[in-house]
Formats: C-alpha cells, sequence, structure tokens
C-alpha cells in the first residue's frame, strides 16, 4: 500500500509541472510580449 501510494504521489507530481510548465511559460510570455 505504501509502495502504491509513493507511485501514486509521484504522478501526481509530475501532472502537476506538465500544467504548471506551459502555464508559466504562458505567463512569462504574455508580461514580455
Amino acid at each position: 500500500m505504501a509502495l502504491f501510494e509513493q507511485v501514486l504521489e509521484a504522478v501526481q507530481a509530475v501532472q502537476e509541472r506538465a500544467v504548471l510548465k506551459p502555464v508559466v511559460a504562458l505567463i512569462l510570455g504574455s508580461g514580455l510580449g
């Protein structure tokens, strides 16, 4: 169960980064543009 939870947390972290990067890029791009 602990291993499953660790995998779940890792997946969530990757998803958050995958969502965060384009958002940050958009904000920076629109801010500079």
